[in-house]
């Protein structure tokens, strides 16, 4: 690059370059790596003099994304604002710091793209939506696990999930089940902060560490309309009754990935049905995990009637040795369904 070898002559030489091309004012970022005003990147070798400068006036640039510098000369900061005063803006930002894990407000001046210099400015009431807007965005950067989610709510967004795509799979009519699949949750978290599903929920937040504080679980019931809160206990139960009358917990995390929903119970339990358990008004057939009277997967089936046609006999084979305590009948479709040992069976009949 081009250098004077007076220093007063060097220090005007930036100053009448800046003057020609104020789009070529460059600002370091890092050694040898700078941002033009335009918003092009510019480069030097790191070796070289200039590389450390922080502003320079450049007269000549190569092509390309980050263009080589050819020709330039430093200027100082005070000069530059001095000479171009009337292409400086003051603006007001607020935005989301990946660094702290906050909104920041700032005052910043600007020249073209760059920024010359900036203070930080104490939060104000008239900034709120700005705010909000730049909170949204730090939560969709940090990601929806950065939210406080629970194991309850995990099932809760999988159970609407899956009754959505069951209306999806139909094709014809309105849609009343929300998509509360992670990516559709992301996605909602741009555009207007007014109509952002997690606004409303978001009072006194300002910070990553503050996420803890969001209801979660009162943003995401809140997509669901009366009377939908009612219809997904009637078709996505957290529990499902069994033939020995307990019940067992259904597991619908699988469904947010297009499986069935999961009912894991013990095989004893559900001697003399013949139909697999379903749910949403009978069109999801869940996938059973039959264990053993330790709690030990047995068998994976979605066909039940399957299962105690053909595979059921060897299973009994293999652990009627295993549990002999537990009731292993040749015929379990006309067996007595129930999770006690042949003991408590026997204790039980005799009352």
């Amino acid at each position: 690059p081009f250098r004077l070898a007076g220093p007063h002559e060097e220090e005007f030489c930036g100053m009448l370059l800046s003057l020609a091309w104020p789009e070529r004012v460059a600002q370091r970022r890092g050694t040898g790596s700078f941002r033009l005003a335009s918003g092009q990147g510019a480069e030097l070798p790191a070796h070289d003099p200039l590389a450390s400068e922080p502003w320079l006036a450049t007269a000549s640039l190569g092509g390309g994304v980050n263009r080589r510098v050819h020709l330039a000369a430093p200027i100082a900061l005070a000069d530059l604002l001095r000479l171009h005063k009337q292409n400086v803006r003051l603006e007001t930002d607020v935005s989301w710091d990946s660094r702290s894990e906050a909104v920041v407000y700032r005052s910043m001046k600007r020249l073209g793209a760059l920024i010359v210099e900036e203070k930080p400015l104490p939060p104000s009431p008239e900034l709120s939506g700005r705010k909000q807007k730049a909170l949204l965005e730090g939560i969709a950067s940090s990601g929806l696990d950065s939210l406080p989610w629970t194991e309850d709510l995990r099932q809760f967004q999988a159970r609407v999930s899956m009754l959505h795509e069951v209306e999806r799979a139909k094709g014809r009519g309105e849609n009343v089940w929300p998509d509360m699949r992670d990516a559709v949750l992301l996605a909602g978290l741009s555009g207007d902060p007014e109509s952002c599903w997690l606004s409303p929920w978001l009072e006194g937040v300002s910070r990553r560490t503050q996420f803890s504080a969001i209801d979660l679980d009162a943003a995401l019931r809140a997509l669901l309309p009366w009377p939908l809160p009612e219809q997904l206990e009637e078709e996505a139960p957290k529990r499902l009754e069994l033939p020995s009358g307990s019940s067992a917990r259904v597991d619908y995390l699988p469904a947010l990935r297009g499986d069935p929903p999961v009912l894991a119970v013990k095989l004893q339990e559900m001697f003399g049905q013949t139909d697999t358990p379903r749910l949403a008004g009978g069109r999801v057939p869940v996938m059973l995990h039959l264990l053993s009277p330790a709690g030990r997967p047995l068998q994976v089936t979605g066909d039940l009637r399957h299962f105690w046609a053909n595979a059921y006999k060897q299973v009994r084979s293999e652990m009627r040795g295993r549990y002999p305590k537990h009731p292993w009948p040749e015929d379990p479709l006309n067996a007595v369904p129930t999770g006690k040992t042949k003991k408590r069976l026997e204790a039980a009949a005799k009352k």
